[in-house]
């Protein structure tokens, strides 16, 4: 099964002519299907008609060739831009990581670890930024030292004025992204606890333990909002139990500022 979660971010922030602006978000594929060469879950993407499309961490598995994201690039790679972010399971590719992320890069996907790119439409445009899962620094997914590494890779990102869009595969450092003013955030990782109960939710999320504060949805503070998508697939235990695989879109709406 997969379904579509819908957000509509009406801000003021971003300039006129990105209203209706749409985002598709992918997370945590790991090795699971949606159909030959992932055509059911190319097709829904496409039904879309995204502007652009973010890949946020957990697209490949060590000991596995990562066909199932090639495959899924190969759907995509024609229909707008696509953006890639690293997460914890990319990183235990180890010494094949450069060949993954070059494959990526061949194919046209834009790798943002620990760097930005603007989005141009006529003279305005926004900006996409990215920070590397800090497992690739620390060299271990649960060090104490992760938070430190992804507040340094933050803290050298080039800002502007310009409304911000950060990848970051962990939402567990919502108070990082906060702290530096990015105006919209979107992560993974949770699953959305994989494992969901009524009237409960999740149980359990790696790096942020039993009852977890962010599973999945959306989450503000300040003036930042996070979108943190429960993903496609499952790791450690191979199922999701009522937590369906999902696609993530969001359109941006723009608001008039009253000096229009």
């Amino acid at each position: 099964m997969l379904k579509k979660t819908y957000f509509t971010i009406s801000t003021n922030k971003i300039p006129k002519n990105f209203n209706k602006f749409k985002i598709v978000q992918l997370s945590d594929l790991h090795k699971v299907r949606f159909g030959k060469h992932q055509e059911r879950l190319i097709q829904k993407i496409k039904e879309e008609k995204p502007d652009i499309i973010l890949l946020t961490g957990d697209f490949a598995e060590p000991n596995r060739k990562y066909t199932n994201t090639l495959d899924l690039i190969n759907g995509i790679k024609d229909l707008c831009p696509v953006y890639f972010v690293s997460g914890n399971h990319d990183f235990r590719l180890h010494g094949n990581y450069e060949k993954f992320k070059n494959n990526l890069e061949r194919k046209g996907v834009i790798v943002l670890n620990n760097n930005s790119r603007s989005y141009r439409k006529k003279d305005t445009h926004i900006k996409l930024f990215g920070i590397n899962d800090p497992a690739f620094t620390t060299g271990e997914e649960l060090s104490k030292e992760n938070y430190e590494v992804a507040e340094k890779e933050i803290s050298h990102l080039k800002r502007d004025d310009s409304y911000s869009i950060l990848l970051s595969h962990h939402p567990e450092f919502m108070d990082l992204y906060s702290k530096y003013n990015f105006d919209l955030v979107f992560s993974g990782h949770s699953h959305g606890g994989q494992v969901s109960l009524p009237l409960i939710g999740a149980l359990y999320v790696p790096n942020q333990g039993l009852f977890p504060e962010y599973q999945k949805g959306i989450y503000k503070k300040d003036t930042t909002t996070m979108i943190v998508s429960s993903g496609l697939g499952y790791s450690h235990l191979p199922f999701r139990l009522m937590n369906i695989p999902e696609i993530v879109v969001v359109n941006l709406e723009y608001i008039k500022k009253k000096s229009d």
